[in-house]
């Protein structure tokens, strides 16, 4: 699986510089932006593996809300009307959910998954969403890990947390795939 991280995240770096090229010396507010987006999905992807081959899964799984998170305010850009404006807001400070589409609607998370489930091919999205956002809050799925993978009731206080390999797998998975978007739609701004 390492292999295919740093296959995807070299979609990422060439979708980046694709960017730069294209705009010469004159970069644009957007750019930065984008570039941005792309500097963020490689470094939660590298950690998110990194932490999982540490047997930190808790911590790994937490990461992967704002690897989606950024995909989603990406997916924002889709939305706007005037993108160059919508990003001086971001840029500026202004909180996403105070933004609206081009027909009024405030840009919630909620509002941003449907709409990014709503495309072919990316029906995962609300699902992820709800499972990774139960990590991230102090939830039922953080207190759980405290017993044993087998549901003995045995409880276990430890540094390290080792998923089972079939959530490891998953976890990975979801982060690629997470990348391939944002690195497609990096590339489309160039």
């Amino acid at each position: 699986m390492k292999k295919a991280l740093e296959i995807s995240n070299e979609r990422l770096v060439t979708a980046a510089y694709a960017v730069m090229a294209a705009q010469g010396s004159a970069m644009h507010l957007t750019d930065f932006f984008v570039l941005g987006a792309a500097k963020r999905a490689l470094s939660l992807s590298t950690s998110i593996f990194m932490l999982i081959d540490e047997e930190q899964a808790l911590a790994a799984v937490t990461l992967a809300r704002p690897h989606l998170d950024t995909l989603l305010r990406l997916h924002s850009l889709e939305l706007v009307t005037n993108v160059t404006e919508h990003v001086r807001a971001i840029i500026g400070g202004e909180r996403l959910n105070k933004r609206k589409d081009r027909n009024g609607q405030p840009l919630t998370d909620k509002m941003l998954v449907q709409s990014l489930t709503r495309k072919s091919g990316m029906e995962w999205v609300a699902a992820v969403y709800d499972r990774t956002s139960s990590f991230v809050h102090f939830s039922e799925k953080a207190m759980l890990q405290l017993f044993s993978e087998d549901r003995t009731g045995e409880a276990s206080i430890s540094s390290r947390y080792k998923a089972p390999l079939k959530d490891e797998i998953e976890l990975k998975m979801l982060t690629l795939r997470v990348n391939n978007e944002i690195a497609s739609r990096v590339k489309g701004w160039a």
